[in-house]
């Protein structure tokens, strides 16, 4: 008899002929068996004495198969002869059959294994790397308003965000500002300045003639009256020096006393009249001069500008050539033109010469002597 070929078995008496399975292989001659093809390896054809490798992408976990299963989507096989296929891992997925890898893709993730697909990155995160199980959120002072991103955005300036996770940021508040990019709060206005805008980047100097002395304020205030402000930018308002006076709001200067008035203290509104007895030929003064003599000259009005105003008892008068009349006292003459209005006070015998354009004010008076 002839001994079976490999590939072929007889396991019988009396035959005519040897045989051989698909799935089984035989490489050795005259035998009465073949063996089954191993997990991992395959035989679709009759009389083999070889079984072939599974392919990468495939997988066979039984003996004596024909053929091999693709791996399943969410699973891969990169090696021949395997029995089994991977799943993917956590951070990739593959929605195909039958391959050797899985995919991954930043700003994605997967938090599974063996998965078909990954997740976008929720709006407030992102993922800079493939292959990751999970997103981060945006840091304070970044955003991210859309899915499936990489990175987040940095806050532009006149904004921030103190919170981590966010899909937008938040415009800084009248009384602030920023003007870097990605930040996490606003500073408040420092004193000096104001704003009244929201999502500024600068805040305001306050003009001359007002002031802010509080931080993050939105408006600056007017300088009360008796007090000025000359520079841009200032806490705080000065007052008037003595000499100097200021009756309204808002005012970067202080006016000076005029001649003939005086002002003692600061941060006032007026000037006051020297009184009688007392002048003052200068501006901006805090006091008035006495005349040299005060119990034999006198001013006899109030504001008087000059020393010559202060005069002594009168010796007598004439009506001089042009209408005017002269009055001579211990200090000298003392002309009232013809347009002055001249009366007698009978109670003091004193000489009153009243303004010509005004009859109720008196322009000086001159004393009577004795």
């Amino acid at each position: 008899c002839s001994a079976c070929a490999a590939g072929t078995f007889q396991d019988k008496e009396g035959q005519v002929s040897c045989t051989g399975a698909a799935g089984t292989f035989q490489d050795q001659e005259g035998q009465i068996s073949c063996t089954n093809c191993v997990a991992g390896s395959f035989q679709d054809q009759e009389g083999q004495t070889s079984c072939s490798s599974c392919a990468a992408g495939s997988s066979q976990d039984k003996e004596g198969q024909v053929s091999c299963t693709g791996c399943a989507a969410g699973s891969f096989q990169d090696q021949e002869g395997q029995s089994t296929c991977s799943a993917c891992a956590a951070g990739t997925f593959q929605d195909k059959e039958g391959q050797v890898s899985c995919t991954d893709a930043a700003g994605s993730y997967q938090d599974q294994e063996g998965q078909t697909s990954c997740s976008s990155c929720a709006a407030g995160t992102f993922q800079d790397k493939s292959g990751q199980p999970s997103c981060s959120e945006c840091a304070t002072g970044s955003y991210q308003d859309q899915e499936g991103q990489s990175a987040c955005s940095a806050c532009a300036i006149g904004t921030y965000q103190d919170e981590a996770g966010q899909t937008s940021c938040t415009v800084c508040a009248a009384g602030t500002f920023q003007d870097q990019a990605g930040q996490e709060s606003c500073p408040s206005c420092a004193a000096g300045t104001s704003q009244a805008l929201t999502g500024q980047t600068s805040c305001s100097d306050c003009a001359v003639g007002s002031f802010q002395d509080k931080e993050g304020q939105t408006s600056c205030s007017t300088c009360a009256v008796g007090s000025y402000q000359d520079k841009e930018g200032q806490a705080s308002c000065v007052l008037c020096a003595a000499g100097s006076y200021q009756d309204k709001e808002g005012q970067e200067t202080c006016a000076l006393c005029s001649a003939g008035s005086y002002q003692d203290n600061v941060g006032e509104t007026a000037c006051m009249l020297c009184s009688k007895g007392s002048y003052q030929d200068k501006s901006g003064s805090p006091s008035c001069n006495k005349c040299r003599d005060e119990l034999t000259y006198t001013t006899y009005i109030e504001g008087s500008v000059s020393a010559d105003d202060c005069q002594g008892p009168l010796l007598s008068f004439k009506v001089g050539k042009k209408g005017e009349t002269q009055f001579m006292t211990n200090t000298g003459t003392i002309s009232v033109k013809a347009n002055e209005q001249l009366d007698l006070n009978a109670e003091s015998g004193n000489w009153i010469v009243r303004h010509p354009n005004d009859p109720y004010r008196e322009y000086f008076i001159i004393k009577q002597g004795d």
